[in-house]
């Protein structure tokens, strides 16, 4: 078995450029190399215009301040660890490789990070609740990371902050509660999104009794902030319910009403996501999402079933329209169309001005082709949201069904 050189440094010493007195600090350059364990029982400060590299395995008791450089250059391990609350702090930001957190302090800050930390590899959350709602911290996961050993004992409380065009499942959580989000991969190498669990009432700042579309009943406990420091693009979210902090409980009496719900600030009300998937099993939810630049509110809601469509539908909407004479996606096309008795199918803008309306629409001669009514000019190019409505019968009966979502109008 391979050796391991082990350093313990706590009171007044003298280490190549290390000085330590009562808090261990470095006014120059040291370099923690491989296969070496490296112990730091006081608070550490990296002075300004000093150098601090880890390759090897570094256990920190305490606080760390930097104001110099740390960072390092293949791998290495920072192992945050103690029974006390442990800060993170200083005018620069911390690069490692790997972050472990092993705090039993039990405090809703055990780790309160003060400053920028990157994690290039993994964060392991073995134990304690990291906190990042201090004005200048904020935790960087770099494209690839991963985080594991996450519990209602750890997680991370406030944002984190993803880079990369990789799937990631945000660690986050909040008053004893992890509650995670995760988003697809984007498109973008230089993508950098930022998520944010709270488990308090979103409704006191955004009212349940403004809804759009099909939502009945909104989440009264719990919302997701999003972040997005990119440009505009669609992606797949996916929340986790929990009956602990999903309430009322009527939202996950039947998993299969659920919707995720976002709210729209221009017009002031909770929408409905499209395309939305449920997970009974894992006690998660799907549904696409356009991010636009800025943050985001989002949380759980319950679809009135009286007119939602079962997932065995015929009723696919291709949701591309580019009316531009190619004979591809020139008119919104919905599958099978003429199956769907007195159907009607609306058109909005995203402030919810009807722009489009149409009775029995066909496919042929009786489309949407980017022109609303009345009007000669094409609409701008952007998001653009439908309703459909129709009859079916059903146990001898006939129900008005109805069918929300969103098209992109390109006429560039």
């Amino acid at each position: 078995m391979r050796k391991h050189k082990k350093y313990m440094i706590a009171f007044c010493c003298i280490i190549s450029n290390m000085l330590c007195v009562a808090q261990t600090s470095n006014t120059g350059e040291f370099t923690v190399l491989p296969n070496t364990q490296l112990s730091i029982v006081e608070g550490f400060t990296n002075a300004t215009n000093a150098t601090f590299m880890n390759d090897g395995e570094l256990y920190v008791y305490d606080g760390i301040t930097n104001n110099g450089m740390f960072d390092y250059m293949n791998e290495g391990l920072i192992r945050l660890q103690g029974n006390q609350r442990q800060v993170v702090e200083g005018s620069e930001p911390l690069y490692v490789y790997n972050l472990s957190v092993l705090n039993t302090s039990g405090e809703n800050d055990a780790v309160s990070l003060q400053s920028m930390v990157h994690v290039k590899n993994q964060l392991n959350l073995t134990e304690g609740i990291v906190n990042t709602l201090n004005d200048n911290g904020e935790l960087v996961l770099q494209s690839g990371a991963s985080s594991v050993n996450t519990s209602n004992s750890s997680y991370v409380d406030g944002f984190v902050t993803k880079v990369g065009n990789t799937a990631y499942a945000y660690p986050i959580g909040n008053n004893e509660f992890y509650r995670f989000a995760a988003l697809s991969a984007p498109s973008s190498a230089t993508a950098r999104y930022a998520v944010r669990y709270t488990n308090e009432n979103p409704l006191l700042t955004y009212p349940e009794g403004a809804r759009i579309g099909n939502i009945e009943i909104v989440n009264d406990q719990e919302y997701w902030l999003l972040e997005n420091k990119q440009a505009d693009e669609e992606i797949t979210i996916t929340l986790s319910w929990d009956e602990l902090t999903t309430t009322p409980q009527s939202l996950v009496t039947n998993p299969e009403e659920l919707r995720i719900a976002r709210w729209n600030t221009e017009q002031g009300a909770w929408e409905e996501l499209i395309n939305n998937t449920v997970n009974s099993v894992d006690k998660t939810i799907s549904a696409s999402t356009n991010l636009i630049n800025g943050i985001q509110v989002y949380t759980l809601a319950k679809a009135k079933t009286d007119i939602i469509l079962p997932n065995t539908d015929n009723s696919v909407v291709w949701n591309a329209v580019s009316p531009d004479g190619d004979g591809k996606n020139d008119f919104l096309r919905i599958h099978e169309v003429n199956e769907f008795k007195n159907n009607t199918l609306d058109i909005y803008n995203r402030w919810g001005a009807k722009l489009y309306s149409a009775i029995n629409y066909n496919n042929v001669d009786n489309v949407f082709r980017g022109i609303a009514d009345g009007e000669t000019e094409l609409l701008p190019s952007g998001t653009y949201f439908y309703v459909l409505r129709y009859d079916v019968d059903k146990n001898g009966t006939t129900q008005r069904l109805e069918k929300a979502g969103y098209l992109y109008l390109s006429t560039d």
